[in-house]
């Protein structure tokens, strides 16, 4: 629990709700009360729970990168000095940049369950939810005031790397001299980290060390195959991964016999 400008602010983070046993009727009655009150998030779910009349400032800025695909649901929340429950209608609002603001379809609840389809690009996006009681409609984003509204709760999607040439593999014999294998990504203050892997995927390799530039030369003196790729980062901490390049190390040949000399007379029959 956090007080912001006097106001009480709880934040829930992931979790699993607790599985109550059964108890007596009052501890019954004491526990949906608690939930009552203080909302809750799903399993594996983000909610930001806020209290207080008028609405209060959520700490709900949040950063994700370009293309983020969060392993579970976000859900952004707040109660508001609404209708009573039976009587109270949602509907949220988004915009980008200094864009209006405008209706994200079908978003109905009281929470909204955020996915890629609410962020086009990076880009400082601003999430608000409205309300209306018994039969009225929605109201329109230029009709949005404090009154029948969350405060801004504030999603900065920041864009991510973009990789323009992939690295390419190759074959070699064991222990030639190796060309570099290389990437090219536009922009400044990136960082690049080389990883190897037996498997083609860019998920179990092992880190190089000291492998921490843009080209990367592999080594020829293990025959085989190895497969790999770099994570480049930039300044907001937004990373891409590049693709496999298959080296390929092949064996040199084995004499098992070496040509012997010899010597002969002249004109004679030579072996």
């Amino acid at each position: 629990m956090k007080n912001i400008n006097n106001h009480p602010v709880s934040i829930l983070k992931s979790s699993s709700l607790i599985n109550f046993k059964p108890c007596f009727l009052i501890c019954k009655i004491f526990i949906i009360l608690l939930l009552g009150t203080m909302g809750w998030a799903q399993p594996g779910s983000i909610g930001f729970v806020c209290s207080g009349n008028p609405p209060v400032p959520l700490d709900t800025e949040e950063e994700r990168c370009e293309g983020f695909t969060p392993d579970y649901p976000e859900i952004i929340s707040c109660q508001l000095a609404e209708c009573g429950t039976e009587n109270t209608h949602y509907c949220w609002f988004v915009k980008k940049n200094d864009n209006n603001f405008s209706r994200i379809p079908d978003s109905v609840r009281a929470e909204l369950v955020t996915n890629s389809s609410n962020f086009s690009g990076p880009g400082n996006y601003k999430f608000v939810r409205a309300f209306y009681c018994g039969n009225g409609n929605c109201p329109q984003p230029s009709e949005l005031d404090p009154n029948n509204s969350s405060n801004e709760v504030v999603v900065m999607i920041n864009g991510a790397p973009s990789i323009t040439t992939q690295p390419m593999g190759n074959s070699y014999c064991e222990d030639a001299t190796a060309s570099a294998i290389s990437v090219v990504v536009p922009g400044q203050n990136l960082t690049y980290q080389w990883y190897s892997n037996t498997m083609n995927n860019t998920t179990s390799g092992t880190l190089i060390p000291g492998a921490m530039s843009s080209q990367y030369t592999p080594p020829t003196s293990i025959v085989g195959i190895t497969y790999y790729y770099v994570v480049i980062s930039n300044s907001s901490n937004c990373s891409v991964t590049s693709n496999t390049a298959q080296i390929t190390i092949n064996a040199l040949p084995s004499i098992t016999t070496q040509p012997m000399g010899n010597s002969y007379c002249e004109d004679a029959t030579a072996s």
